[in-house]
């Protein structure tokens, strides 16, 4: 199919508005698939919008299907020249064809499924059923009609479509197949077939006709009345040539001319004779012939549309199994897929849920733990706006370590105090100066002890801290000591913090050397 027609096809069909053409939206995609599917089958066919003008009078815009299709007469190719239009009810309805003759050819008199005016109605428009019929179809039917009894014939010489004649001139032969010539007195001379063309662009596969042509051949012209000559007659000159219309037939040979004896007694080659009339053309066949004749092209048309029919629904079938393999194929191993990822998140859907309940465990754990702190904290507040409790309660040692580091810091801070008092007395006269040294010199020497000792403790609690792995105790009730709740709150929240230890003039601002700060002091006065 050309990309023009396709183009055409589709602009035509998707027009809307007062240039829509007037099929349904809902077979617009038949249409367009069965014209596809037939010039895709006949490219001497083509497509095109044009106005077709009704029996009453109305005029419309379809769809034309024009150029030629076809046929097979004798083992030869013709092409007959038609126009399909497509109605506005169609697929539903049948489409409308006609057999267009060029100026030089006419429509042959009572033919079977073609009228004088050139409409056709054979069997397979008759019995159109959608979506049982298509235009596919439809031309390969056309295709083995015309070849088994061809609709168009060459025009005699001087032939007019109401027989007058000029005065004093015999009159033409009325029109008739050149087949019907026959041995019975001179006739006409007979108008030779057309040159036949170097080569065949475009073959035409019709499988209707193969096995079905010859069958309809001997039927159809086995009810046309044989002459009572012996002479063989030519055969008829079908659409061939077709003058200036450009139609043209592929024969692989030009039809071969009668012999010399019988074309003598024919009169073929000869001039007619003046005291002679043209013969009559043979009478029509009867109506039984022609019923028994359409009863087995009907026949034959079928058996040969079931074969086909059956040919392309194994096809069919079996390309459609292949898909259906192979999408099976692909949907199991997507199951595979599935089933290994299924595996993988119920484990991950399992680690989630045991780690939900721990920190399920650990969250109720510190919610209790947190109650039990704050209940504490409520008390001991309460119990400090009161003024009761010693004031050694307010601060609790978490363990045996952090008691002694507090009670070492304390003495220490005590011999700060001591030498701060000292170093006063000595400024405003108080002490003598040997009363002082020896006083400093024994406090110092107990507050070297007590630091040694502090720096002992330091390092013995950042050893256990390093070393302490322990879990969360559980909280004390509310009606614990207050060095059980600090000893079981140190446990969740955090590890004890050793008292600082060093110098405690240094941490007070006082320097560590206490004459260092007497004069000092002077120097400042």
């Amino acid at each position: 199919m050309a990309p023009g027609s396709l183009y055409l096809l589709s602009e035509a069909l998707g027009r809307t508005g007062a240039n829509a053409l007037p099929y349904g939206d809902d077979f617009k995609f038949a249409v367009r698939q069965q014209v596809q599917e037939v010039l895709t089958e006949i490219p001497s066919l083509k497509v095109k919008v044009d106005d077709y003008t009704h029996h009453t009078g109305r005029t419309q815009s379809l769809l034309l299907l024009e150029g030629t299709i076809p046929m097979y007469y004798q083992t030869v190719k013709y092409n007959i020249p038609v126009a399909v239009w497509l109605p506005e009810q169609f697929p539903l309805a049948p489409p409308i064809v006609y057999v267009v003759p060029t100026p030089d050819m006419m429509i042959k008199p009572g033919h079977s499924v073609v009228d004088p005016s050139g409409s056709v109605a054979s069997l397979y428009l008759e019995n159109w059923l959608y979506p049982g019929s298509n235009l596919r179809i439809l031309a390969e039917d056309m295709s083995i009609c015309f070849g088994s009894d061809p609709p168009l014939f060459t025009k005699p010489p001087g032939w007019t479509p109401d027989g007058a004649h000029k005065p004093g001139l015999r009159p033409s032969p009325s029109p008739r197949p050149l087949s019907a010539v026959t041995a019975e007195g001179p006739a006409p001379q007979p108008v030779p077939p057309p040159p036949p063309p170097t080569s065949d662009p475009e073959p035409f596969h019709n499988p209707l006709v193969q096995g079905a042509t010859s069958r309809l051949q001997s039927l159809s012209m086995g009810t046309s009345p044989r002459p009572a000559s012996s002479a063989t007659p030519p055969p008829p000159v079908p659409a061939s040539g077709f003058g200036s219309s450009g139609f043209w037939a592929g024969p692989a040979s030009p039809p071969p001319p009668p012999p010399a004896a019988q074309a003598s007694s024919s009169g073929y080659g000869a001039a007619p004779a003046a005291a002679r009339p043209a013969p009559r053309p043979p009478p029509p066949p009867s109506s039984a012939e022609a019923e028994a004749t359409a009863a087995a092209l009907a026949a034959a048309f079928r058996s040969a549309a079931a074969v086909e029919l059956q040919r392309r629904l194994a096809a069919s079938l079996g390309a459609r199994r292949a898909a259906l393999a192979a999408q099976l194929e692909e949907a199991t191993g997507a199951a595979r897929q599935l089933a290994a990822r299924r595996a993988s998140l119920a484990a991950g859907v399992a680690r989630l849920q045991a780690e939900r309940l721990a920190l399920d465990a650990t969250a109720h754990e510190l919610a209790a733990a947190g109650a039990a702190l704050a209940r504490w904290l409520a008390d001991a507040e309460a119990r400090g706006a009161r003024g009761a409790g010693a004031p050694d309660a307010a601060i609790v040692p978490a363990d045996d370590l952090s008691a002694a580091a507090l009670a070492v810091q304390a003495q220490d801070l005590a011999t700060e105090d001591a030498l701060y008092v000292l170093d006063g007395l000595l400024n405003r006269g108080g002490i003598a100066p040997e009363a002082y040294l020896k006083q400093v010199r024994s406090l110092c020497r107990q507050q070297f002890m007590l630091r040694a000792l502090g720096n002992k403790i330091a390092a013995a609690q950042e050893g256990a801290r390093g070393a302490r792995v322990s879990p969360p105790r559980a909280p004390p009730n509310a009606s614990g000591s207050a060095r059980d709740l600090a000893a079981a709150a140190s446990g969740y929240l955090s590890d004890a913090v050793a008292m600082p230890l060093g110098d405690g003039w240094a941490n007070t601002g006082i320097l560590s050397n206490p004459l260092v700060g007497s004069q000092a002091q002077q120097r400042g006065r």
